[in-house]
């Protein structure tokens, strides 16, 4: 147990021992001046006996007033803690040794430290509170933090060498000469507590970790030398370059790493610019020359930059969202500025201020960037003098550029991939190479200045207002896109489209007064949005100077659309897909389908809203509608429509235009009011379709003049064609004519063109004529049917039959007038071939009236018949036919004499009889026919007898067959007038005059009849 207790207390003395042997105060004990490394002049106590050891690594060493006389340093010092009290006045001396100060630090309070030449080390705090300290010529290393509150500190030309290892601070203004920062951990963050101002000659910040500099200001008036390779951007402090000769800054070989504070340039002489220097605080410029050589500044994080100076390379980095501002200031970029976007979803904004690039301008990211950040209120002036480039990113809508102005003297723009921009884009001079390029534009921007680009995009993400200056023509040779969901307005000024138009705008409030020529020497293919009333463009002219512009989906146009020359293709076939269009027209604007004489083709036509005014004829190959609210005015010009006409509940107001249906479908005239049929009024309406119907869905009223040149038109009871008092009608023909009922208001005499669909085109035509009524405001109806009547049989005594095949209805609709009527036969008229003694009959509603006969008019194969007697309208719908007489002799009578009239022959029969003894049983009569001229056409003896022309009744009657086929060498007998010459046995002469009406038509060759 003794044993133990020994051994215990043997350690208990052994600690102690250790403790003072490991961590021993030293203090100064000279008498005199004397030297450190002498045991003589330590005590371990303050004004104790001299005599103890040398200071140690692990010794506090206390200069204080106790022993007030100069140590000079004869040794390499190597201690804990450097103590110098405020009641020490004397001096210490370092000479040549080199001084290392552990991690107590020092704390120098009195007195006077005088550097030598060697290094010194403090791994501890360097506290300078009241000595004139003078700094080592070599280095002085500082690990921790470094305070200067009161005292001197001189430079002495050294190097002071901050060696921090995580978080520190320095306080106190001081001057250095030269300073160098090599952190030696991660998150070293040197805060420079408020109003320090550290001044050096040189600065440089070294090393492989992450540094960061807060707070305070290091005043610069020598070089800068940046070889930190960790990129640390987020920093503070302020430095100010104020030196009055050369400076330079050496920034990193590569193009990361640490990154420059808060930077000031106030100097008199040249700044040196070296590598790339990085920015992460403000760039301030006061004055001092510049001289960026080659170098490339780069700006990263959120920064402002002021001053009027010029840089080589310029970067403003957006590895993240930055916004930098450019306060009254003026950059001038003689080399390339870049703006990247490192990070996919940053930005970089730049406001205020102008850069002037003298070089290439480089947009780098690949992905979108938001567009209501990135861009900014700065303008780019691209204004070098020699060939520049300005290369956006691979992605539209990517890399946002701020406000654009091209100021060239000299060389040429050249425009690579897609350049997005969120802020104006000027032209003022210079030539500009579009390339492939694409200019996109977001926000409620202005371009100016006549020049050319490639494609055009306008972003519509949102409502936008985008102006062409006025007088500017802005000319595109690639595409022209609207997209997006919000409105684009495109105003003022022009754009020559040259190449295509694409809407993908959604948005239905959009348009403005802004022209869009489409002006190219090539194929063109404007494609609209797909829906009516949506990406609505402004006034649209074409004036394309060669190639074919194919109109492609739904376009809406808010504007004018003008056609001065050029090929449209408003409907084609691509890749064996037939393509159509439908152009939708809004806005109180001009249409104008006319140029150089010649009409374009719309293929579907839609006046969608406000009043369209005609100033010029258009020509719509499929259908033209009228959207309700809309009012379609035509003036004096014409409009072809190939399709249905389709008026919703809109105006239209005709003025004085002519209206031709043409195309070769069957389609429809339709107008609705109020969700029923309403009638659709013309001034001048023509019909010209090639072997198609149309039909009318609403009822139809023409005001001037009813053309019919071919096609036919379906009315019914319900939607009828109506001509007003004073209203006439060209043309009519078995190829034009209308099937069912035509309405005629007035005083005028007037022939209704009807006819039959269900008859072949070679004898559909029957109009029915009437005389004038008595009032103006009178009207009728009348309606031709193919087919038999069916109300009855009963016919007046003077009445042999009537049509079997055909009838007219003819209906007063207003007014008391009583008419005589017209009507017309044709081939198809129940097989009519004698003409002589037609007439027409009215049902009275009993029977069939006897209305006479006034004139028959034959032309061919059809004819007219006119009524002496007026319809009395004993019903109010009243049936009219062809009719004839009960029988009566029907042959013409030959003279010794030719007389002055001439008998009429239709449908190729001639009857006629003579007074004579002989009849040609024995065939020895002589029958020619001469020409009017007395020209012989043929005879009788020059035919076989079985192809005779003539054949006998028994009592000198005789029917001559005109349409023979041998009766001529060229085939039946021609129309026009012949003389009849019949010589009998006795060399006796007859003769009668005719008319021929069978129009030279070639049937086969009959036989002979006996009757």
């Amino acid at each position: 147990m003794r044993k133990e207790l020994k051994f215990i207390f043997l350690l208990f003395l052994l600690s102690i021992l250790s403790v003072n042997v490991y961590a021993a105060k030293r203090y100064w004990a000279a008498n005199a001046n004397a030297n450190w490394n002498v045991s003589g002049n330590w005590s371990a106590t303050s004004g104790g006996a001299g005599g103890v050891s040398v200071p140690g690594s692990n010794d506090t060493v206390y200069f204080d007033s106790t022993a007030n006389f100069q140590c000079t340093i004869d040794a390499t010092v190597n201690i804990k803690r450097l103590e110098i009290l405020a009641t020490f006045t004397n001096t210490i001396i370092q000479g040549a040794n080199a001084i290392t100060i552990g991690t107590s630090g020092a704390v120098l309070s009195g007195g006077t430290f005088t550097g030598g030449s060697s290094n010194i080390t403090v791994t501890g705090a360097f506290t300078l509170s009241g000595t004139a300290f003078t700094s080592t010529s070599a280095t002085l290393i500082l690990t921790s933090t470094f305070t200067n509150t009161s005292g001197s500190f001189t430079h002495n030309s050294g190097l002071v060498y901050f060696n921090p290892a995580g978080a520190k601070t320095y306080t106190g203004t001081t001057t250095f000469y030269r300073v160098q920062f090599f952190p030696t951990a991660n998150a070293s963050t040197l805060t420079f507590a408020s109003g320090t101002t550290f001044t050096t000659t040189d600065l440089t910040v070294s090393g492989t970790f992450q540094t960061t500099f807060a707070g305070g200001t290091i005043n610069v008036t020598g070089d800068i030398t940046i070889t930190n390779t960790y990129p640390t951007s987020s920093n503070t402090t302020l430095i100010t370059i104020t030196g009055t000769g050369s400076q330079h800054i050496y920034g990193q070989s590569g193009g990361s790493g640490f990154h420059l504070p808060d930077l000031t340039i106030n100097k008199s002489g040249t700044l040196y610019l070296h590598n790339s220097v990085l920015v992460s605080g403000d760039f301030t410029y006061t004055a001092g020359t510049i001289d960026a050589g080659t170098s490339t500044v780069v700006f990263a994080y959120l920064l402002s930059i002021s001053g009027t100076f010029a840089l080589n390379n310029v970067t403003f980095n957006g590895p993240q969202n930055y916004t930098y501002t450019l306060t009254s200031a003026s950059l001038t970029v003689k080399g390339t500025l870049s703006v990247n976007y490192t990070n996919g979803a940053g930005y970089v904004r730049l406001l205020g201020g102008t850069i002037h690039a003298e070089g290439n301008i480089t947009v780098a990211n690949t992905t979108n960037s938001n567009p209501l950040f990135g861009g900014g209120t700065t303008v780019i002036a691209i204004d070098g003098t020699g060939n520049q480039t300005l290369t956006g990113s691979n992605t539209e809508d990517a890399g946002y550029l701020p406000a654009i102005t091209i100021n060239k003297t000299s060389g040429t723009l050249s425009l690579v991939n897609k350049i997005s921009t969120n802020a104006n884009w000027t032209w003022t001079a210079g030539t500009v190479s579009a390339g492939t390029s694409t200019v996109y534009i977001y926000g409620s921007r202005t371009i100016t200045g006549s020049h050319t680009l490639h494609h055009l995009t306008f972003d519509g993400t949102s409502a936008v207002t985008n102006t062409i200056a006025s007088g500017t023509i802005l000319t595109l040779t690639g595409t022209l896109t609207t997209n997006g969901s919000g409105a684009v307005t495109l105003n003022t000024g022009t754009i020559y489209a040259q190449g295509n138009i694409t809407v993908t705008n959604t948005s239905a409030s959009s348009g403005g007064s802004a022209s869009i020529i489409i002006n190219g020497g090539a194929n063109q293919l404007f494609t609209g949005n797909g829906t009516a009333g949506q990406g609505k463009l402004p006034k649209i002219t074409i004036n394309k100077t060669g190639g074919t512009l194919y109109l492609n989906s739904v376009i809406s146009v808010f504007g004018d659309w003008i056609y001065s020359a050029g090929t449209v293709a408003a409907s084609y076939y691509s890749m064996g897909t037939f393509v159509t269009s439908t152009v939708v027209l809004y806005g109180t604007s001009n249409l104008n389908g006319t140029g150089g004489g010649s009409a374009m083709s719309f293929y579907n036509l839609t006046i969608g809203g406000n009043t369209r005014t005609l100033t010029g004829n258009i020509d719509v190959n499929n259908n033209l509608a009228i959207s309700s609210g809309a009012t379609f005015s035509a003036g004096s010009n014409s409009i072809n429509c190939g399709g249905n006409w389709a008026n919703s509940n809109g105006t239209w107001t005709y003025g004085t235009s002519t209206v031709v249906f043409d195309g070769s479908t069957y389609r429809n005239i339709a107008r609705t009011s109020g969700g029923s049929a309403a009638t659709e009024t013309f001034y001048n309406l023509s019909f010209n379709r090639s072997g198609a119907s149309q039909t009318l869905g609403s009822p139809a009223t023409v005001n001037n003049v009813l053309t019919l040149t071919a096609g036919h038109v379906k009315s019914t009871t319900a939607n009828y064609l109506t001509l007003i008092d004073n209203a006439t009608l060209v043309g009519g023909s078995n190829m034009a004519y209308v099937h069912g009922p035509v309405r005629k208001t007035g005083n005028d005499a007037f022939i209704f063109p009807l006819g039959d669909t269900t008859l072949a085109d070679t004898t559909a035509y029957h109009p029915l004529g009437i005389s004038a009524p008595a009032v103006n405001t009178d009207q009728f109806e009348a309606t031709y049917f193919a087919l038999a009547q069916t109300y009855g049989d009963s016919l007046v005594d003077s009445l042999g039959s009537i049509s079997n095949c055909e009838y007219w209805a003819l209906e007063r609709k207003s007014g008391t007038s009583t008419v005589s009527v017209t009507g017309t036969w044709n081939s198809n008229s129940c097989n009519i071939s004698d003409y002589q003694g037609l007439r027409l009959a009215q049902w009275n509603g009993t029977f069939w009236d006897d209305l006479g006969v006034s004139s028959i008019a034959v032309t061919d194969r059809q004819g007219t018949i006119t009524s002496p007697v007026a319809l009395s309208f004993p019903i109010s719908r009243v049936p009219i036919v062809i009719s004839r007489p009960r029988p009566t002799d029907p042959y013409a009578v030959l003279r010794r004499k030719l007389d002055g009239g001439y008998y009429q022959v239709n449908n190729g029969a001639l009857f006629f009889r003579f007074d004579d003894e002989y009849n040609d049983a024995d065939e020895l009569l002589t029958f020619n026919v001469y020409s009017n001229m007395n020209n012989l056409i043929t005879s009788n003896t020059s035919l076989p007898a079985i192809m005779q022309l003539l054949v006998y009744y028994g009592d000198n009657r005789y029917k001559l067959n005109t349409l023979n086929c041998h009766f001529t060498a060229s085939g039946s007998l021609p129309t026009g007038f012949y003389i009849l010459e019949v010589i009998n046995e006795k060399n006796e002469h007859w003769f009668l005059r005719f008319q021929n009406n069978t129009n030279n038509i070639t049937v086969s060759c009959p036989t002979q009849e006996q009757g």
